[in-house]
């Protein structure tokens, strides 16, 4: 006796292990003929209740199959033989580079950064869209009273197939001496400043319906009229020149436009302003 099954997605060495483990009396073996008809062959004839039992076991088998395969490393499919993927620089020796989206707070610190297999500028939101997670970084930071980082904990999660987190991971401390401490308080006073532009490209786009070359110019304008304030703010971090600057501006024409009821471009300019302080 022999049963027939049409499945392309197990081969007759696995469909063998399945029903082994039935332990059915007279199983002689599969066969795959062709590329999708599996035969399942009987000494004798099987029960219906065997028959059922048969295909479940070859449906749970590749449902497994797909299970454990889901569940690991999606960097797997794009490392060099013989790596380990715990150990393989993903930022630059993968088969392809990834696309790093950075994450950050108000206060210009790096918080996230996720490597993704795919990313596209989309020019209705003036924004990249990544897709496909590969591995994501998670900083946290100790500092000192006046906010410089004292010591700095890099957790690595890698993403499965399935693009969940896989249970490995990986953590890195890194300590600050006073010279690179200093540097990255200057990165992160940068970073605010690039946050703000971006962010303000974004109001006098949507908010007020200029293009994007429009707003880019406005953008830039705004920044160099207060370009001393905002090289005291990067070279001391002496935020309250420049909230003062943005107060007090009646030049600017958009700066009084409001975004929300009782918010205007110049409150939201502000608020961010005040948060600029590491917590």
């Amino acid at each position: 006796m022999s049963l027939t099954f049409q499945r392309s997605d197990i081969s007759a060495h696995d469909a063998d292990i399945a029903v082994r483990e039935l332990g059915i009396t007279g199983f002689q073996g599969c066969v795959l003929r062709g590329s999708d008809q599996l035969e399942i062959m009987f000494e004798n004839p099987i029960s219906t209740e065997d028959q059922a039992a048969v295909g479940s076991a070859i449906e749970q088998y590749v449902q497994d199959g797909r299970s454990y395969a889901d569940a690991e490393p999606a960097i797997l499919d794009l490392m060099k033989s013989g790596q380990q993927f715990q150990e393989v620089d993903y930022r630059v020796g993968l088969q392809q580079r990834l696309h790093p989206q950075i994450i950050m707070g108000l206060d210009g610190v790096i918080t996230t950064v996720i490597y993704h297999e795919q990313a596209a500028f989309n020019p209705a939101t003036f924004q990249i869209e990544y897709t496909l997670p590969v591995v994501r970084e998670d900083y946290s930071y100790t500092r000192d009273g006046d906010g410089f980082a004292q010591a700095r904990i890099l957790s690595i999660t890698w993403y499965d197939r399935a693009r969940r987190d896989h249970p490995d991971t990986k953590t890195r401390v890194k300590l600050y001496d006073t010279a690179e401490s200093i540097r990255e308080t200057s990165r992160r006073r940068q970073n605010i400043m690039d946050q703000l532009q971006v962010h303000l490209l974004g109001l006098l786009s949507f908010m007020l319906g200029y293009t994007q070359r429009e707003a880019v110019t406005a953008g830039q304008r705004f920044f160099q009229k207060h370009q001393a304030e905002i090289a005291t703010f990067l070279d001391i971090g002496d935020e309250l020149g420049l909230i003062g600057a943005v107060t007090a501006d009646r030049d600017t024409d958009w700066i009084a436009a409001e975004v929300a009821p009782g918010v205007t471009i110049r409150s939201v300019i502000i608020d961010r302003l005040e948060k600029v302080r590491p917590q």
